[in-house]
Order: structure tokens, then sequence, then C-alpha cells
């Protein structure tokens, strides 16, 4: 839109442009503030239905977990990316006793972002940990912004 916002305070940004009354200032509070009551509803509404109503609400399956890693991969990682690649026996020891915690009842999916400028890379998501361990592996750093 190119209508300029005439008031209020944005609670997502601290920009003149978007809370233009002079009220940028107050962006954290107000930000602290909607998380606190959306912590708070949320934790009601748990309180309430109970745990099986609660996560089918949220669309979430508590036999399926998953794990994320998000690693930058532009040309400025290209000493840190080795570092994480060499530590992938403990990155693997750390899953797999993460995955004993869990219980043979549950899946846990595996998903690697890697990120780099301007757009991330080909996201991969598995529920095999050498597979994802290997494509950790044959990560490399280059370009970027």
């Amino acid at each position: 839109s190119s209508i300029n916002a005439r008031g209020g305070i944005n609670k997502d940004s601290d920009s003149s442009i978007l809370s233009p009354t002079g009220n940028g200032y107050r962006h954290y509070t107000a930000a602290q503030l909607a998380r606190n009551a959306s912590i708070k509803v949320l934790n009601d509404l748990r309180a309430t239905v109970g745990d099986t109503h609660f996560l089918n609400f949220l669309n979430l399956d508590p036999q399926l977990q998953s794990i994320a890693y998000v690693i930058d991969t532009t040309g400025s990682m290209s000493e840190e990316l080795p570092q994480i690649q060499a530590s992938i026996s403990t990155i693997r020891k750390d899953l797999l006793d993460y995955k004993a915690i869990l219980g043979s009842g549950v899946q846990l999916q595996y998903i690697l972002v890697p990120f780099n400028d301007p757009d991330p890379g080909y996201i991969t998501k598995t529920f095999d940990v050498e597979v994802f361990l290997s494509d950790i592996a044959n990560l490399s750093a280059i370009g970027g912004g």
C-alpha cells in the first residue's frame, strides 16, 4: 500500500514510517507485551482443552519431532564450515542421544537448511541421521553478499 500509517505502535518494527507518531521507541515494550499475551492465551487454552486437543488444534503430531540445522554457507563461512563438518561424530552422538530420549514411538525428522545470499540452498528433510550428516558433510562455503 502507498498509504502511510497515521498512528499507533507497531510491535513488529521500530521504523518511524510504521510507527509515525514518534512511538518507535515503544516498540520493544509493545513486542514484549504482545509476546507475553500470546503465551498466556496459548497456556490458558492448553490448560482448558488438554494436551491432546491442544496439539490437534495446532496440527502437531506428538509422535513426530523435527530438528532443523540452519547453516550459513556463504563465502565468509569458509573457515567455520569445515569445523562444523569436522564435528559430525559429535553431532551424530548428540542426535542419537536425543532420539533415545524421545523413545521408539517417536519419529525424528532431520531438516537441513543451507543459508546463502540471496537465497537459501536446497532444503533437505530425512528420517535417516546418516543421510542428514552426509548432507552436512557435502556443504561448501561459496558466494554470498
